[in-house]
């Protein structure tokens, strides 16, 4: 009888030869061409397009994801075709702004943590010699001009940072201990706690500054936590406890949510909707992996156990999801980014069913998408499937390697240092 884990290391090769078989090659290059998701004349419209370099939608996330199945498949397409990712990468760097290019998933941190995780993947060291040039770039970078959330600000390029100090490249912890000096300076601070206008640079609105992990004070908070741990420095131990009380004031214990304040807008700004979103860039599964990392580094009992509560959010998303076939499976905002948490949690709290739980997400997916040779659900509304790691299918086969094999498959939605 075929066990779990086998499905799910097949699940995740079959995606990964999918994409290799609709790979459009330059040379040494590789790319795709796909919709895409734009901000075009105030609105966001979706356009066929290649992509871009990033590791949320671009070359390097398909390459990320690639590099882990070869580790554990040794298919020799599979690897030359993470290496053409990461040519393309690297040959089209420079076409992110500057201004974009501290952000992890946007912007160069997350190309370098792709480079320097995946070369001894796959056996080359052809990328140091652009890692080290992108890093050294990453302390030059203008911190008024650059976002400042997790995925697209500087806040992300902490644990990239952090990361390098721990290989004793020293100097690159002063860069990290500016950005959070500066995130410390400009923090709105008021007696619900600290928070940060992360989407609308114009706006002086700070009641509406976002919860969560990607855009919000969550994922703040928990880059606060890895550079206190690291430096042993109090202000920012104390910069991550205030970001944590701005959450818990707006938590709901109805929903046991927090809220998506993008949808507090005035023209629906109902409970429901305010606290519908459960997803790892914007709800509880996002937020609960911060606390649970926070609990791991720090043994906060409060943390731990707005964890749980957060556990318990996700689990019943998913399970109502998938009885209504109605959910995608990104990891952005989808099942699989959902199920980390579950696999994340029972990894931390020595919970055997919470790992069950995340497995019964992967094998529900299965059964509703794979055995039906129906095309996977991806995180762009009505377009069918798209190659990428946040929105796409590159993400889902992603959470199928981290099924079969957590311990070797880090987790990129909390991309802590190693």
């Amino acid at each position: 009888m075929e066990t779990k884990q086998n499905q799910f290391l097949e699940i995740a090769y079959s995606i990964g030869t999918k994409l290799c078989r609709d790979a459009i090659w330059a040379g040494n290059k590789c790319n795709w061409v796909g919709p895409s998701l734009e901000h075009i004349d105030n609105t966001w419209k979706t356009v066929q397009r290649a992509y871009g370099t990033d590791l949320y939608s671009g070359t390097s996330g398909i390459g990320y994801f690639l590099s882990y199945l070869y580790s554990q498949t040794n298919d020799e397409i599979i690897r030359k075709t993470a290496l053409g990712c990461f040519e393309q990468s690297v040959a089209n760097i420079n076409q992110t702004v500057p201004g974009a290019r501290i952000g992890f998933y946007t912007g160069w941190a997350g190309i370098v943590r792709a480079l320097q995780y995946c070369s001894p993947l796959l056996k080359t060291r052809a990328f140091e010699k652009q890692a080290t040039l992108m890093l050294d770039s990453l302390e030059q970078c203008n911190l008024r001009e650059s976002g400042i959330d997790i995925l697209a600000g500087s806040a992300g390029a902490i644990p990239v940072l952090i990361e390098q100090h721990a290989k004793n490249n020293e100097g690159y912890i002063s860069t990290a201990r500016k950005i959070g000096d500066y995130l410390i300076q400009i923090a709105c601070k008021t007696e619900k706690g600290w928070s940060w206008n992360t989407l609308n640079s114009d706006s002086k609105d700070s009641a509406k500054n976002l919860t969560g992990f990607s855009h919000g004070t969550a994922g703040i908070a928990w880059a606060f936590i890895e550079l206190y741990i690291v430096t042993e420095e109090e202000k920012y131990l104390d910069a991550a406890n205030r970001a944590f009380d701005y959450e818990r004031a707006w938590f709901n214990s109805t929903y046991g949510n927090w809220p998506d304040l993008r949808n507090n807008n005035g023209s629906n700004n109902s409970a429901a909707a305010t606290y519908g979103s459960i997803a790892w860039c914007h709800g509880a599964p996002g937020i609960g992996l911060s606390r649970l990392r926070t609990y791991d580094l720090t043994a906060d009992e409060m943390c731990k156990k707005e964890a749980e509560v957060a556990v318990n959010t996700t689990y019943n998303m998913i399970n109502q999801s998938l009885q209504n076939g109605q959910s995608n499976f990104s990891l952005c905002h989808g099942i699989s980014g959902n199920a980390e948490l579950l696999i994340m949690a029972g990894n931390s709290l020595k919970n055997q069913e919470l790992l069950n739980y995340g497995q019964q997400a992967g094998l529900a997916g299965i059964n509703l998408y794979s055995k039906n040779s129906f095309l996977w659900p991806c995180g762009i509304v009505g377009v069918g499937e798209v190659p990428g790691l946040m929105l796409g299918i590159a993400g889902i086969g992603f959470f199928y390697l981290r099924l079969y094999d957590s311990l070797h498959t880090p987790s990129i939605l909390l991309p802590k240092p190693q």
